[in-house]
């Protein structure tokens, strides 16, 4: 069964449009998924557990249409960000090349050790529900929350400044469509940890 899933990338290491570019490109490319639609771009400052300064974050939200269950989309996330080169050294807030972070899937609510859906922090981080609200509004968030998007928006207190970025992932006719990064398959299940969370945002 297809299913909707609404999905924030952000990067703050690197060329970082390049980096969201190529995640979108790399969730259109697995199979059975299809990308429906991006939101706008922003640029906010990175959160940070102590001072040490950070580059500033590119945040946006795609949409998704997949036949991918929790897991296994869980597992495709994690796929492309190690071919984005993320490094995973148990930090949370720990600078990145990319991040993904599956905020909805279809009407489902999931709680696993490992993953929550509704994402856990969705309605607490603005740079993620300003994008969702740019392509879903009216979109009710289920269970716990059972608010629409826009709802959400308005009630939420974080107060961290969104700067409006380039449009990103308008075509160009002069220059080519960036590749997916190349897929490896059989690292996600060599490197993935099932004993830590991967949903912190």
């Amino acid at each position: 069964m297809t299913q909707d899933a609404y999905i924030a990338i952000g990067s703050n290491l690197g060329d970082r449009a390049a980096y969201l570019r190529q995640a979108v490109r790399s969730l259109d490319a697995a199979g059975g998924n299809n990308v429906t639609a991006c939101s706008p771009v922003y640029e906010t400052e990175a959160l940070v557990l102590d001072d040490a300064p950070q580059p500033p974050y590119l945040n946006a939200v795609v949409r998704l249409s997949t036949m991918l269950s929790p897991t296994s989309l869980l597992m495709l996330c994690h796929e492309i960000e190690l071919a984005a080169g993320r490094i995973r050294d148990g930090r949370r807030w720990a600078p990145r090349t990319l991040d993904l972070d599956i905020l909805l899937l279809g009407s489902l609510s999931v709680s696993t050790p490992v993953l929550t859906i509704p994402h856990r922090e969705l309605v607490n981080r603005r740079f993620v529900l300003k994008p969702l609200s740019d392509i879903a509004p009216d979109l009710l968030l289920p269970d716990p929350i059972n608010k629409a998007v826009a709802d959400a928006l308005a009630d939420c207190a974080d107060s961290h400044d969104l700067r409006p970025y380039d449009n990103i992932f308008a075509a160009n006719p002069s220059e080519p469509a960036p590749a997916p990064f190349p897929r490896n398959e059989a690292t996600p299940f060599d490197t993935f940890d099932f004993n830590a969370r991967h949903d912190i945002l």
